[in-house]
């Protein structure tokens, strides 16, 4: 069974995850209770015999987890009843605005009676009850505008839900074991509550081996979230070796934490002064357990220009720019032009035009100020200068051409293969667990256009609420795409409902791989023209739809 979905009976919890899953088991272990298992979104409780699920914690509602030594027992405290909070201040918030209106047009029949007098003596009471009027207009703008936050504002959501939810304390009990297990467990679980955070190596030269106590983990550049390393997590720190041929081996502790500030190592490898064929060997070792990350440019649709560097490649695609390796086209960066801060020409006298080297300053999430130097080949001097001149300011424009364009463009345009999105009976037996929230978009966009519809994915960033739009048989759809575990509620339902009338569509669908909540429900059936596809629906329009 993939990781973050209930094992059919028979079939046993999951001990690992599939390498094209989004989803990963960070920790398996037998409690008293059951089979404990930690994924990167939920903690899940199994039965002894691993045939049943018991209990499901989503690592999002996870305040702290933490060892009670008086109790002896692993302590999880956790928010319950989220939907029933928000819930609870969206109709107290409608209660509040019948109650402002009411008062409002109080005070405005109040004041019409005494204007009809025509008194002096009663303009100083008139005044009083037109400034009461205004203050309780702006009460009331501002109760409709915090009633819309809490059903469309997804910060306003989220936070409204973890102050009105329950907390709930639940304790698990190991059969047999240390503390220590009992530490990696919370470390485990506070990992994924709090955040994981991630580490960030790049070398010059590139393609230096990344060893996180002993074990390769990749190339450099390399970023990935910190593992799980019993070893490293009872010390409290990481051992990173650094191989590479020809070099020095660059040995450093890296800090274990969660929820802080993620870590970022730059450093250059010198070469060794003699040959060393042990290092070597290591070396060849370790690159031969790796799988190559490689990219095949003949399926990238959209490469604007190559541009040869000396010891790489440059590759404009539409919506994001990649550093290759030369010859063997091994990925060192993509990165969305909208993350580019600046590129501007390096060395050379005040950085002036014309000079080899480009300068990229880039940013992206955990990791600022972030900087890549690449130096165009000019074939030993073959190349003139003034052709060198002509490259590289034709590289920096185009760059900086794209990157103004980037706000309409996705940031993700890593190229897929056409037979990336051809869905078989395991894809839906895993709820499409190998696609990404992205990735599944463009799945459902496929559903409906084998459906008849002439179909595309929204733009990402300001979407409205309209992840694919479908139009044809005489209409128009708005699309929600919720590929979540956890159910849909109402908020997000009237969101769909609201971009209606944006894209002039006649009805709204939201579809999900998990369920709706009653409120969610109910919306649905005061007549409103939306669907709701759980997870039911989904499956079944996918296998009539989409199985080849």
């Amino acid at each position: 069974a993939p990781a973050d979905q209930a094992p059919a009976r028979g079939t046993g919890a999951p001990s690992s995850s599939t390498d094209n899953s989004p989803y990963v088991v960070d920790r398996k272990t037998l409690f008293d209770d059951g089979m404990l298992v930690m994924t990167s979104n939920n903690l899940i409780l199994y039965s002894n015999d691993e045939r049943d699920e018991l209990l499901r914690i989503p690592a999002s509602k996870i305040e702290s987890c933490g060892y009670s030594m008086m109790r002896r027992k692993l302590v999880v405290k956790h928010r319950t009843n989220e939907e029933e909070g928000l819930e609870r201040q969206i109709v107290q918030k409608e209660r509040d605005i019948k109650e402002l209106e009411f008062e409002l047009e109080e005070i405005k029949l109040k004041k019409g009676k005494l204007k009809s007098k025509g008194k002096k003596d009663l303009k100083p009471k008139i005044a009083e009850l037109t400034a009461k009027a205004s203050e309780i207009q702006q009460q009331l703008d501002a109760a409709k505008k915090a009633q819309r936050d809490l059903k469309n504002d997804p910060e306003t959501i989220s936070r409204t839900k973890k102050e009105e939810a329950e907390t709930q304390s639940t304790s698990f009990q190991l059969r047999s074991g240390s503390r220590d297990e009992y530490r990696i467990w919370e470390h485990v679980i506070n990992r994924r509550a709090k955040g994981a955070e991630r580490i960030k190596v790049e070398t010059i030269p590139y393609g230096a081996i990344v060893m996180i106590n002993g074990e390769p983990v990749g190339t450099t550049p390399f970023t990935a979230e910190k593992p799980i390393v019993d070893k490293a997590i009872l010390a409290g720190k990481y051992d990173l070796s650094l191989l590479l041929e020809g070099h020095e081996v660059v040995h450093k502790h890296v800090p274990v934490g969660v929820g802080g500030d993620s870590a970022y190592e730059r450093i250059t490898l010198d070469k060794l002064e003699s040959h060393n064929g042990e290092i070597d060997a290591q070396a060849a070792r370790a690159r031969a357990a790796l799988t190559p990350q490689t990219v095949d440019l003949a399926q990238c649709g959209g490469i604007l220009r190559e541009v040869e560097c000396a010891n790489e490649k440059i590759v404009l695609l539409t919506n994001e720019l990649l550093i290759v390796s030369k010859p063997d086209n091994e990925l060192y960066y993509n990165i969305p032009y909208g993350t580019i801060n600046s590129i501007r020409y390096a060395g050379g006298l005040f950085g002036r035009i014309g000079t080899k080297r480009i300068r990229i300053e880039y940013s992206e999430p955990d990791y600022q100020d972030l900087s890549i130097e690449a130096t165009l080949d000019d074939c030993g001097g073959k190349v003139s200068e003034t052709e060198v001149r002509r490259r590289s300011e034709s590289l920096v424009n185009l760059v900086l051409t794209q990157r103004d364009n980037s706000g309409n463009m996705s940031t993700n345009d890593v190229p897929r293969p056409p037979q990336h999105y051809e869905i078989t009976e395991q894809d839906i037996k895993t709820k499409f667990a190998r696609f990404d929230p992205i990735d599944f978009e463009k799945v459902i966009m496929k559903l409906f256009e084998k459906m008849g519809y002439s179909a595309s994915v929204g733009s990402g960033r300001g979407d409205f609420g309209a992840d694919v739009i479908a139009k044809g048989k005489g209409e128009t759809i708005v699309i929600q795409v919720k590929k979540w575990d956890s159910p849909v509620g109402g908020p997000d339902v009237h969101k769909t409902l609201g971009c209606m009338h944006t894209f002039s569509a006649n009805r709204a669908i939201v579809v999900t791989t998990s369920d709706f909540t009653n409120q969610a429900y109910e919306i649905r059936d005061r007549d409103t023209p939306v669907e709701l596809w759980n997870w039911d629906r989904l499956r079944d329009e996918a296998r009539t739809h989409l199985l080849e």
